[in-house]
């Protein structure tokens, strides 16, 4: 998702490995991270401060 002046959020996750793509499943998921990249203009206002 991208927020204007803000930056970019971008959903991350781990899971466990499998052998053939039918086992893939929510369940086997271990983790899950929101990533963040901050844009241009947050960057330029950080800055300031």
């Amino acid at each position: 998702m991208r927020l204007k002046g803000v930056g970019n959020f971008q959903v991350g996750i781990s899971s466990e490995g499998t052998d053939t793509p039918k086992e893939v499943m929510a369940q086997k998921i271990t983790k899950a991270k929101v990533n963040y990249h901050p844009g241009i203009a947050f960057k330029e206002m950080l800055i300031d401060l």
